[in-house]
Parts: structure tokens; C-alpha cells; sequence
């Protein structure tokens, strides 16, 4: 829920109940946790193998930066402006609650590229459904590979989501039909606006080179993961093992709890680590090791631009804000 403006001092009871949560995990941390046990994993190595995970992340933030300058416009949008979007929702990610941050690639973009909101909000679109199927991919492959021992169920599997994604474009017809029965002429020129720009990147074969360029950021997510399981953990589990903590993490930090996945990252971590042999203060360690390497560095550059740049995510919720009080008959 959003504070409303007309009522000063008015209060998010959703960001409330977040900190309020937050001080309790911390103070029962403090009060029935044994640091002392942790303490023994916490040494140099750890943070060697912390360190060597940042320029594997931001290879793959260049990555996604790619894919979502391709994506927002024709031709695509500079590099840098990209990137600096792309950081600013990985690293505030950490910050906002609900996935918030995503808005700020589109608002960032509408700011310095004059990338439109509908053309951002199609490729921001695009780009969630295709890390879907994507993690589907690499989770069926860790899956098949753990429980089946072979290679051929997860071809046919990645496959058969290449197919899906083939299909796409011929959703058009009836995805703008679908927004021209919606009630109020301004939401239905926005819904259908959206579904053209969504079915034109779709079309655009540089849609599927996009696709590739989210493969490699995935990939090398999950890289940037099993470096620090791998060479910091006292039991080498590799990159299959790697990839099994990489999935267990991707999926606890996206249920929407605090931001940035506090406690459900830890906790997907520890559960994927014990069943590779780890004890919990070992498990415990190395993912909160694992989180802080995902989670610090871009955070310290997303700061940085918000503190010196206009990231637009104030003008987005207002122009959000004044369409939703706009008369719909």
C-alpha cells in the first residue's frame, strides 16, 4: 500500500510492519543466537572468495543490461545508461520492499534515455517472463541431473520451453482484443499500448538475441554463487552443487517477505547446504557470507548513482498516482 499524499505524516503500514519484523529477527539474533559458533567461519578465505564473486555479478548486471537496452527500445538504449539502471534495481533491491525496484530500470530510462513507460514496463515484462522460463530450465537441468543422472530429459525439457517461447508473437490478436473490452478509455489506450509494444519486441528478432544475452546472466549468477560454495565451503560440491544453492537462494529471496530476501535467502541456503553434509553453523555461515557478496557491492554503487543522479522513481508513482484518481468514464 502506497501513503497518501493528501495526509502529511501519513504512514506505510507495509514498510511498518517490515522494520518491525526486522528488529524482532534481530533481537531475538542477539538474545538466543551463539555467535561464537559462527565466528570460526567467518575467516579470510571466506572473504577472498567474497571478493572474487563481484566482478563475475557484474559481468552478469552487464548482461541484463544488455538484454534490457534491447529490449525498451529500437535501436537500443546506450550501454551506460543501461548498466546504471540495471544497478540501481539489483542494488536497491536490498532496500525497497515488494520488488519495487524493478520500476527504477523504467523510471531510470524514461529520466536519461526518453525511453517511454509502456515501452519500459513491456520490456520489463518480457524480461521477467523470460527469466522464468530460463530458471525453469536450470531448474529442471539440476533436477534431471541429480535425480535421473542424465542429459536427455533436460534437452527435451529446454527444448520444449524454446517452443514456447516461439509462440509468442501470435498472442497479439488476442491480447489486444482483450484491452479493448476494458471499462474507461484511458486504462484501455495504456493496456493496449502495452500489448502492442510487447508484441513488437516479441516479433523483433533481437528478442531471442536477448534471450541469449539473459542466459549468460544467469549463467554467470550462478557462477558468481559457486565460486564462494565452492572455494570457501569445507566440503567442494562443485558447479552442480553450485547450481542446486544457486536455485534453492534465486527461489527463497523471491518470496516476498523483507527486502532483498532477509531470512528466506539464509534459510533456502542452509537447507540446500545441509544436504550436501554441511552442519548449521558452517551452512549458516557461508550463507550469509553467500547473501552479503550477492548483495554489498551493488548496493554501495546503487547509492552512489541515486545519491548524485535522478533515478525518477518519484515522478513514475506520481504520473502512477494521477492516472489512478483520472475519471474512467
Amino acid at each position: 500500500s502506497m501513503p497518501n499524499p493528501d495526509r502529511p505524516g501519513s504512514v506505510n503500514k507495509g514498510m511498518v510492519l517490515r522494520i518491525a519484523t526486522i528488529a524482532v529477527l534481530l533481537a531475538l539474533a542477539i538474545r538466543y543466537g551463539d555467535f561464537a559458533k559462527l565466528t570460526p567461519h567467518l575467516n579470510a578465505r571466506l572473504l577472498v572468495c567474497m571478493l572474487l564473486a563481484q566482478p563475475v555479478l557484474l559481468a552478469a548486471i552487464a548482461m541484463m543490461a544488455l538484454r534490457f537496452a534491447m529490449l525498451a527500445r529500437t535501436p537500443a538504449v546506450p550501454f551506460y545508461l543501461s548498466f546504471k539502471a540495471m544497478l540501481l534495481s539489483v542494488g536497491l533491491n536490498a532496500l525497497l520492499p515488494g520488488r519495487l525496484s524493478e520500476l527504477l530500470k523504467v523510471s531510470y530510462l524514461r529520466d536519461h534515455a526518453g525511453v517511454s513507460t509502456t515501452s519500459g514496463m513491456a520490456a520489463l515484462f518480457i524480461e521477467r517472463l523470460s527469466d522464468v522460463v530460463i530458471l525453469g530450465m536450470l531448474a529442471l537441468a539440476s533436477l534431471s541431473l541429480l535425480l535421473l543422472d542424465t542429459a536427455w530429459v533436460t534437452l527435451a525439457l529446454m527444448l520444449a520451453a524454446m517452443a514456447l517461447l516461439l509462440t509468442l508473437p501470435r498472442l497479439e490478436r488476442p491480447l489486444v482484443a482483450l484491452a479493448k473490452r476494458l471499462p474507461g478509455p484511458a486504462l484501455r489506450d495504456i493496456v493496449e499500448r502495452f500489448f502492442l509494444q510487447l508484441a513488437a519486441r516479441v516479433r523483433d528478432p533481437l528478442f531471442y538475441r536477448s534471450f541469449l544475452y539473459g542466459v549468460a546472466a544467469w549463467l554467470l549468477s550462478w557462477a558468481s554463487v559457486a565460486v564462494v560454495v565452492h572455494l570457501a565451503g569445507s566440503i567442494p560440491i562443485g558447479l552442480l552443487g553450485g547450481l542446486t544453492v544457486f536455485i534453492a537462494t534465486t527461489l527463497g529471496q523471491a518470496v516476498p517477505a523483507l527486502p532483498g530476501g532477509f531470512g528466506t535467502y539464509e534459510a533456502a541456503a542452509v537447507i540446500a547446504l545441509k544436504g550436501f553434509g554441511y552442519d548449521f553453523d558452517q551452512a549458516l555461515a557461508l550463507a550469509l557470507a553467500l547473501h552479503a557478496s550477492q548483495i554489498l557491492g551493488t548496493l554501495g554503487i546503487a547509492l552512489v548513482i541515486a545519491s548524485t543522479e535522478r533515478i525518477g522513481l518519484a515522478n513514475l508513482l506520481r504520473e502512477a498516482i494521477r492516472f489512478a484518481r483520472r475519471p474512467q468514464r
